[in-house]
């Protein structure tokens, strides 16, 4: 496993500054908020499943610090899914081989994506919701 999240970490790369880095006051960075979003995607995949915690991360309306669909957008990048990552595990559905391919695939780009996150400065998020790290 460590070997195929090596070979994810170049692509995680790209996808983290295409995707989450922002300027904020002439600083460029990545919003704290996406640190703690990340954390949770995998605890949540395993707790509440894959298709639960995707559509919780697919939600544009959530009240969150920061928009978790781009996160999802990162992770569709380094799998080159096309057509949405909730599209793609849905019709993954009926085939539980697929799922779980697809599912550890999720999980190890989302670790390249959490390393890769640790490379790129913080930015502090003004409207800070107090404790909350995203993982609601």
């Amino acid at each position: 496993m460590q070997k195929t999240i090596e070979k994810l970490i170049p692509a995680a790369y790209e996808a983290v500054q295409e995707k989450l880095v922002e300027t904020k006051d002439g600083k460029k960075g990545v919003p704290s908020g996406y640190n703690g979003y990340i954390a949770s995607l995998g605890a949540s995949i395993i707790q509440m499943g894959l298709l639960p915690t995707i559509a919780v991360f697919s939600n544009e309306n959530a009240n969150t610090q920061e928009k978790r669909p781009e996160l999802l957008k990162a992770i569709e990048q380094v799998l080159k899914i096309k057509g949405g990552l909730f599209n793609a595990v849905l019709a993954c559905q009926g085939d539980r081989q697929k799922s779980l391919v697809l599912k550890k695939a999720i999980i190890n780009a989302s670790i390249a994506i959490k390393l890769s996150l640790r490379t790129f400065e913080k930015l502090k998020n003004e409207n800070s919701k107090g404790g909350d790290n995203g993982s609601n």
